[in-house]
């Protein structure tokens, strides 16, 4: 009986909780959209939406780490003509171009190649090449040394 007693008890209490909830819906007939209901809460906790600003500002943080570990393109190239060591006209055309790439890790990988094309009017040897050519491919992959990694007064530049 006691059981049943508590059981009309709560049903009672849950049922007087839940009408002046269902009279105060009634009294307002307008619906909020999604959008005005945050924007209600924005307004009535600020901390919400200085927390906002801190994620969008570290997500242009994200794109900015991330363009640094993108793929970097150079060139260079140069014509020139001017007198060689022995006081002969020569002619120099070059040319280098390369690419790499910084890894999570701050090691890097690349491919750089140059070419090199002279020419000198006069010859001052048979043995020597004229007009020269000089071709140049490198493949590097440079990793960062762990000197003084885990040590926060090396990272903080402090020096005892």
């Amino acid at each position: 009986m006691s059981l049943c007693r508590r059981t009309i008890l709560s049903t009672g209490l849950l049922l007087l909780l839940l009408i002046p909830v269902s009279a105060s819906a009634a009294g307002k007939p307008d619906r909020l959209t999604y959008v005005q209901a945050l924007q209600n809460v924005i307004n009535t906790y600020p901390t919400l939406d200085i927390a906002r600003l801190q994620v969008e500002q570290a997500r242009q943080e994200l794109d900015k780490v991330e363009s640094t570990l993108g793929w970097s393109l150079a060139a260079q190239g140069g014509l020139n003509h001017d007198l060689s060591a022995f006081g002969s006209p020569s002619d120099v055309a070059d040319a280098l171009a390369s690419i790499d790439r910084t890894l999570r890790s701050g090691d890097r990988v690349g491919v750089s190649g140059s070419y090199r094309y002279e020419d000198s009017t006069v010859a001052l040897s048979p043995l020597l090449p004229n007009p020269s050519e000089n071709l140049k491919v490198d493949m590097f992959y440079r990793m960062l040394f762990g000197q003084g990694r885990g040590n926060p007064r090396y990272t903080q530049g402090i020096i005892a």
